[in-house]
């Protein structure tokens, strides 16, 4: 193993970016149309900036924990994961994993499975007894990584809706199933 997992700062704002466009350009290439996730690559500056000030937020905290990690290589980023308390009406005390992204050059090497290992530790150790992820419906690949890792579908869904995400295409929808995992035996 040649990377590491650790805790994001904000010098780690334009890999996580990086990251985010190119696991959108392989993961959704068969969910979202091809220009628009060419499209995806003119936004680094935009979203380097929006995690920029995210990370230096992130500090600032008040409320709920937040965190999020990065796997790193020859001091490059390759993956992140990022995990808070859940936001469902119907998950009170339930802890999130809200996003995980490996550079699609990366993948199946064992990174996401370390990520998700410090993502639910962590929940587990802030005191969360469950913890429940969001997931393209269509996106079979990841449904598969998160069953293998022990996640069970639990029949809730999701419309998202055009426009609700800046990244989101213009005109459309994305239904978004949800996993979720006991962290205490």
């Amino acid at each position: 193993m040649t990377w590491l997992v650790r805790p994001a700062t904000v010098a780690d704002a334009e890999g996580i970016a990086r990251v985010h466009i190119d696991g959108w350009q392989g993961a959704y290439r068969h969910i979202f149309p091809a220009d628009f996730l060419e499209g995806l690559g003119n936004t680094l500056d935009e979203r380097t900036e929006w995690w920029r000030q995210w990370l230096a937020g992130l500090r600032e905290q008040e409320g709920p924990p937040h965190w999020l990690f990065v796997a790193e290589e020859n001091d490059a980023v390759i993956g992140f994961v990022s995990c808070y308390h859940a936001g469902d009406a119907d998950s009170v005390g339930v802890g999130e994993v809200a996003a995980i992204y490996i550079s699609p050059s990366h993948w199946r090497r064992g990174i996401g499975r370390a990520l998700m290992n410090t993502a639910v530790g962590d929940l587990r150790s802030a005191g969360f007894n469950e913890a429940i992820l969001w997931v393209l419906e269509k996106n079979a690949l990841a449904r598969s990584f998160y069953e293998k890792e022990g996640w069970l579908f639990d029949e809730a869904t999701k419309t998202i809706a055009p426009g609700s995400l800046p990244q989101l295409p213009g005109g459309h929808e994305a239904v978004e199933v949800r996993y979720s995992k006991r962290l205490i035996d």
